[in-house]
């Protein structure tokens, strides 16, 4: 059985039900239940917009937020030389074979490309990797961070997400004063808080 998530080209029956988004994918062969669960919208620019996705599938697929849940920031990338694997956090996944000096998603405009950043003054080296849509929106991994989330989110329109994590929490930071804190115990989420500069606005 294939994990299709929320693709579009899968035939699923929506439901809404006390602000939770549901997905029911009707072929029987991929059967599934998706569920989109809204946390928090910042306001302003560089919206952060955080939500949960509950995938049926994955159900003893154990993460921070609980068995078959996740993030919908945490896509994690997994890298070889002649292909690059993308763990969505709907829990589809997508495998971009490589082809001259990027890497592509079959049927789609969708791109990986990969660098090396050089830094000079400290004799260092950031390799990373840039999921790019047609338009230039963009997820950048890096080698330096954990590859299941990317450490940046870029818009087209210039809004800018930064993503971090300390032995503690991770952090969302959209560098226009607002930030939120998921605060870790072991390894599960126990409480989400977030403040718009010094002033908390949330705390669950």
């Amino acid at each position: 059985m294939s994990n299709k998530g929320l693709k579009s080209y899968t035939s699923n029956l929506d439901f809404n039900l006390g602000g939770i988004t549901g997905h029911v994918n009707l072929f029987k062969a991929d059967a599934n239940l998706i569920l989109q669960i809204p946390i928090l919208n910042t306001a302003g620019f560089s919206t952060i917009n955080l939500s949960l996705i509950y995938n049926k599938q994955n159900f003893r697929k154990s993460s921070y937020f609980g068995n078959g849940f996740q993030l919908n920031y945490f896509n994690k990338l997994i890298y070889n030389d002649s292909s690059i694997t993308l763990e969505n956090s709907d829990g589809s996944s997508d495998v971009y074979t490589k082809d001259d000096s990027k890497y592509i998603l079959a049927d789609s405009d969708l791109s990986i490309e990969k660098n090396i950043l050089y830094n000079d003054e400290e004799g260092s080296s950031e390799t990373t990797y840039s999921v790019l849509d047609p338009l230039k929106n963009c997820l950048m991994f890096s080698e330096d961070y954990p590859l299941y989330f990317p450490k940046e989110i870029f818009m087209k329109n210039g809004e800018n997400l930064t993503l971090s994590e300390t032995d503690s929490y991770f952090l969302i930071d959209n560098n226009n004063n607002n930030t939120v804190y998921l605060y870790k115990t072991y390894d599960k989420v126990t409480s989400i808080v977030w403040k718009n500069g010094s002033t908390e606005v949330m705390n669950a």
